[in-house]
C-alpha cells in the first residue's frame, strides 16, 4: 500500500471474515477500548449481525468480559435466532431504570452477555444522548469489562457516541464516499472494515481512496449482487433481499405497520398508548403488592424463595425469649428501597454508608451484596418501603438532599428495588441486642440492618436481616458469605414498620 499524505491518512486494513467456514480464524482485530463500536454497513445487515456476535465471542475468550449491546432500535438483529427475549434491552435500561444485571442475558454457552434493543423508542435521539450514558460507561469501566455497541451508519448518533467510545470496526462497506473521515472527525478511529468472502476485492479501501468530490452512494461495493439498494432512511426496514445471512438463521414475522405515520414499518410495540401501559402497570403493581401482603402476613413461607415453614414446636430463629404468649408478629411487607449507589469492596460502602447515615440520620442506609456478572458488588440501598409511591417519594427527596445524582434518577422507575426477601439473622427483644448482633456479623464481613417489628400485644421486637433480594438467584452471593461462616441461610420475606426519610 503506498503512503499517504496528511490530508489523506492512511485507510483502515480491509478483511474478509468468512463466517461460514468454521476453519477459517477471525481476525486479530482487538479494540482496547471500554466502548467499542460495531458499525454494521447498509448492505448485507445480517451478515454484519452474524460478525457482531461471531467477534464477541472470539474478544471474550481472549479473557475479557464483552457485553454486546444491540443499538438497531428500529429493527433489532442480534437476538433472532438466539434463545434470547427481546422485550427488555437497551431501551429499557435508559428509559425505564431497568436493571443491566437483569437485562443482560449470558449466550454461546455464556462466553459473552447481550443486551437486545428492547421495548420500542419513540425518540430514538433520546437514547443516545441519555445522561444515564455516564454512570453505565463508569461501571464498565470500573469493572475493567467491555461495552460492545452493534450500531447502523446510517442512522447511529456518532457525535453522541464519540463522548463514550474511540474505536470503531466497520462491519461491510462504507455506505457512501467520506465515511470514515466523517467518523475519524468525530474523534473514533475505524481500526477495521471487515466483509463478506463475497467481495472481490478490497472495494473499502477503494472507497476510502476515492474523489472526496463525489458523494453518491458506492454502488459499485457489493457482496455478490450487482445493484445495492442505498441505504434506508433512519429507521427503515431493510429489504428481505438484502437479508443474506446464514441459511440456518430463521427469520422472525415482518413488522406491523403503524397506521398512524408514514412507512417505515415498525415493531407492534409502538401501537401502545404510553400513559394506558404505565396506568395498567401501577394497577398490576397494586394488585401484586396487596397479594405479598396477603402472603407474607399469612403464609411467609410461600414467598419465592423461602424455606417451608417450621414444623411445629420448631418456631423462629431467636435469641431471646419468645414473645408473650398469644402475641402475634405485626408489620407490613416491604419490598421497595431505593439504590444509593454500588461498590465493589466492602470497605468503600461502609465509608459511603456511614457518610450518608451521618448526614441523613432519620433514614435506614444499609448494604446488600449481589454478584452481577461474575463481580461481587456492595449495593448501598435506602429507606424500607410498603409500595412504588413511596419509595419514589424517599429517591426524590434522597436526590433533593444529595445523597442520590440527579442524572442517575431520570425516569420515574430509576433506582427502584424491588427486594422483598432478606436473610433471617434473628429477632431480638431488645434493640440493642439487635444491634450488636449486627456489629458481630460485620466483624466477619457480613452487613447487615435492624428493622422493628410490632406484634399483636402493643410490643416491638427487632429483627435483625441480611441482603435485599428480588428473588433466591439475586440472594446467591450472600448465601454463600453465609454458609462459608457456618451461619444459617434463611431467606424469609422482609417485613416489618416502614422507614422513610422524614424531617
Amino acid at each position: 500500500m503506498s503512503p499517504r499524505s496528511n490530508d489523506h491518512p492512511e485507510a483502515p486494513p480491509s478483511v474478509v471474515l468468512d463466517l461460514d467456514d468454521p476453519g477459517t480464524p477471525l481476525p486479530s482485530v482487538r479494540p482496547q477500548g471500554t466502548v467499542v463500536l460495531l458499525i454494521s454497513g447498509a448492505v448485507n445487515r445480517q451478515w454484519a449481525a452474524d460478525a457482531a456476535l461471531a467477534l464477541g465471542a472470539e474478544w471474550a475468550r481472549g479473557g475479557r468480559r464483552i457485553v454486546l449491546a444491540d443499538l438497531h432500535l428500529e429493527n433489532p438483529l442480534l437476538h433472532a435466532g438466539l434463545d434470547v427475549s427481546n422485550l427488555e434491552g437497551m431501551v429499557d435500561i435508559f428509559l425505564y431504570g431497568a436493571s443491566l444485571s437483569r437485562i443482560a442475558q449470558p449466550v454461546r454457552a455464556g462466553e459473552f452477555y447481550l443486551i437486545p434493543a428492547g421495548t420500542y423508542a419513540p425518540d430514538v435521539a433520546e437514547i443516545y444522548r441519555h445522561p444515564r450514558w455516564k454512570k453505565l460507561v463508569s461501571g464498565f469501566r470500573d469493572t475493567d469489562a467491555a461495552l460492545i455497541l452493534f450500531v447502523p451508519a446510517e442512522s447511529a448518533d456518532l457525535e453522541a457516541l464519540s463522548a463514550w467510545s474511540s474505536e470503531a470496526v466497520l462491519l461491510g462497506p462504507p455506505p457512501e464516499r467520506g465515511f470514515v473521515d466523517e467518523v475519524r472527525e468525530r474523534g473514533i478511529e475505524v481500526v477495521a472494515i471487515m466483509e463478506p468472502p463475497a467481495t472481490t476485492t478490497t472495494p473499502a479501501a477503494a472507497a476510502y481512496e476515492a474523489s472526496p468530490e463525489a458523494s453518491a452512494p458506492l454502488s459499485t461495493l457489493s457482496n455478490g449482487v450487482d445493484d445495492v439498494t442505498p441505504a434506508p432512511a433512519a429507521g427503515a426496514s431493510e429489504p428481505e433481499s438484502s437479508r443474506t445471512g446464514r441459511s440456518e438463521r430463521t427469520p422472525g414475522p415482518p413488522p406491523e405497520v403503524d397506521l398512524e405515520l408514514p412507512p417505515p414499518p415498525v415493531r407492534r410495540r409502538r401501537e401502545r398508548h404510553g400513559a394506558s401501559v404505565f396506568m395498567w402497570f401501577l394497577l398490576a403493581i397494586a394488585v401484586l403488592g396487596a397479594a405479598g401482603y396477603l402472603v407474607a402476613t399469612l403464609r411467609p413461607d410461600l414467598l419465592p424463595g423461602a424455606p417451608p415453614a417450621a414444623a411445629p414446636g420448631e418456631g423462629p430463629a431467636t435469641s431471646d425469649e419468645a414473645e408473650s404468649p398469644g402475641a402475634s408478629r405485626l408489620g407490613e411487607l416491604l419490598p421497595y428501597s431505593v439504590q444509593v449507589r454500588a461498590f465493589t469492596s466492602l470497605p468503600a460502602a461502609r465509608s459511603e454508608l456511614a457518610a450518608e447515615q451521618r448526614r441523613l440520620p432519620s433514614t435506614l442506609f444499609f448494604i446488600s451484596p449481589e454478584e452481577i456478572q461474575g463481580v461481587r458488588y456492595y449495593k448501598l440501598l435506602a429507606g424500607l418501603a410498603t409500595d412504588t409511591l413511596s419509595a419514589v417519594q424517599l429517591r426524590d427527596e434522597l436526590v433533593d438532599r444529595g445523597a442520590i445524582e440527579i442524572e442517575d434518577a431520570s425516569d420515574s422507575w430509576s433506582l427502584l428495588q424491588f427486594t422483598p426477601l432478606a436473610f433471617d439473622m434473628g429477632e431480638y427483644t431488645m434493640r440493642e441486642a439487635a444491634l450488636s448482633r449486627a456489629d458481630s456479623l460485620l466483624v466477619s464481613e457480613i452487613p447487615t440492618y435492624v428493622a422493628t417489628t410490632p406484634y399483636s400485644d402493643g410490643s416491638s421486637r427487632w429483627q435483625v436481616y441480611g441482603g435485599a433480594f428480588r428473588d433466591s438467584a439475586s440472594a446467591a452471593s450472600m448465601r454463600e458469605m453465609l454458609e462459608s461462616n457456618g451461619l444459617d441461610a434463611r431467606l424469609t420475606a422482609r417485613t416489618g414498620l416502614p422507614v422513610t426519610l422524614s424531617e
